[in-house]
């Protein structure tokens, strides 16, 4: 590739006065920097445990994680249910599914094994 330097340089030097006499009223600067500047290789790594993590996130604040469970025990059933968000949607649900299958029963009637047949 060329860039051109020498002309871009040579146009500069036009326009300005760039040039030392001698070294004698130049001074050196006294500090050192020990900053070095490296390649991170493992960042790729880093960017994709970010975004699994964004995606773990998202799934818990949004999505609403529910279980039903049914259970038999000597001819006698024994509904459950767990929900992480909306329980009121959850236990209106449960009574709907509940009334289609033919057992009436209210939505606020079950909490906390409030039903018993």
């Amino acid at each position: 590739m060329n860039f051109r330097q020498d002309d871009i340089n040579g146009a500069l030097a036009g326009k300005l006065d760039l040039s030392v006499q001698s070294m004698d009223d130049v001074r050196f600067s006294e500090y050192v920097s020990y900053l070095n500047i490296r390649i991170d290789r493992a960042m790729p790594y880093i960017w994709v445990g970010a975004a699994i993590s964004m995606i773990g996130l998202i799934m818990g604040f949004y999505w609403h994680h529910r279980r039903i469970w049914l259970r038999i025990d000597d001819g006698r059933l024994t509904l459950g249910a767990h929900t992480n968000k909306n329980w009121f949607g959850m236990r209106q649900e449960t009574a709907q599914i509940l009334q289609k299958s033919g057992i009436a029963v209210d939505p606020k009637s079950l909490e906390r094994g409030a039903v018993r047949s």
